[in-house]
């Protein structure tokens, strides 16, 4: 048999209270004796009553929960960096609302417009690209931190340096003497995939090669990347290098290398935007350029606590801060010299090249978070 739902009117009734003052006391307000307030627990918990945390905060306008918005949990960073985010902001009392939008603006815009329905205290969103005047509106009374990805609105943003990724990916394989390159990687509308080409087009003006976007495969999905990937490895004349724009993208062209008999590096040198555990863990190594993600997820949770703590819906009295952090060279054995290159004429780079943190703060904002 199925019990029935304790409700607050059964408390009151239990203890002839009126409703309100048996709810002040269960959410610990003010307006109730010390002896009440322990009466009306004891009786609660007796009743088996299970307050609805969801209601209670649509009633106080003050719902603890923070929406994350994310193009996918396939790609390991934005996994981990949501149970990072998930465990930072459970030790502060709020739950974690997951969206996930495949890079598609019509699935973005209803898990904002969703998530403001709902009231949620803030959301960390990595943009798929560019929001629309409902949205905009409807965001500008939440605290919104703009996550690997920027788009042109008024919000904090805790960003890695996408353009010098792919540029210094780009630079070590011509140092290598790679000159039959390709540079798989996402949807192009969106911003980090439009900083990775650009670096990889700087790195290839300054070696004297044209910018060719022949070069560049965009793609959304993993079987747009899988196509690609096989695609390259029997195309004629087939490329020595390719840069792979993240994890899964790399996994995706070491399996179609392997499937038509190519070694890495011997026949096509390999390196990735990204740097999973299994990088370094596979024999020799997957070169990479890092992502500092943990510190990015633990630095965009922090931003937003911060800012919910100070967000001033009213007068909107803050000044958006970007912070970047630096991409770093790892150098393994995926990457070498093409055959048939004399090693002494190549000048490969460090194993690592460090870079520091800097804070970029728009519209004069102080060094502190506003």
């Amino acid at each position: 048999m199925t019990r029935s739902v304790t409700k607050l009117k059964d408390i009151a009734n239990e203890l002839g209270l009126h409703p309100s003052s048996v709810s002040r006391a269960i959410a610990g307000q003010a307006g109730v004796s010390e002896g009440k307030r322990r009466l009306v627990l004891e009786t609660a918990t007796r009743l088996h009553y299970q307050p609805n945390a969801l209601a209670r905060g649509l009633r106080s306008g003050q719902q603890r929960v923070v929406g994350l918005v994310f193009p996918d949990v396939l790609n390991e960073l934005y996994s981990s960096a949501a149970t990072v985010l998930a465990t930072t902001m459970a030790a502060r009392g709020y739950l974690i609302h997951l969206s996930i939008t495949y890079d598609h603006e019509e699935a973005e815009r209803k898990a904002l417009l969703s998530l403001v329905e709902h009231q949620v205290s803030g959301i960390i969103i990595a943009p798929c690209w560019r929001r629309d005047r409902e949205v905009s509106r409807a965001l500008a009374a939440i605290p919104v931190v703009e996550f690997m990805r920027s788009t042109g609105a008024r919000a904090d943003k805790v960003l890695w340096e996408d353009e010098e990724a792919g540029y210094m990916a780009t630079k070590h394989l011509l140092d290598l003497g790679h000159r039959k390159l390709r540079f798989i990687t996402g949807v192009p509308q969106v911003a980090t995939t439009k900083a990775r080409v650009a670096g990889f087009k700087r790195a290839l003006r300054e070696a004297g090669l044209e910018d060719d976007m022949d070069w560049v495969r965009f793609g959304r999905t993993v079987p747009d990347w899988h196509r690609a990937t096989q695609e390259l490895a029997v195309e004629t004349p087939r490329c020595t290098a390719v840069i792979a724009s993240n994890h899964i993208i790399a996994l995706n062209t070491l399996e179609a290398l392997n499937s038509n008999g190519l070694a890495v590096p011997g026949d096509v040198s390999v390196i990735g935007l990204d740097d999973p555990s299994w990088f370094w863990a596979v024999k020799n190594g997957i070169t990479a350029v890092k992502i500092p993600w943990n510190l990015m997820a633990d630095a965009v949770g922090e931003f937003l606590l911060k800012r919910m703590g100070r967000f001033d819906k009213a007068k909107q009295q803050w000044k958006p801060t970007t912070l970047r952090f630096p991409a770093r060279l790892v150098i393994r054995g995926s990457t070498a010299p093409p055959r048939g290159l004399n090693v002494a004429t190549a000048t490969p780079q460090p194993s690592a090249v460090p870079g520091g943190l800097h804070v970029k703060h728009t519209a004069g904002a102080a060094n502190k978070l506003g």
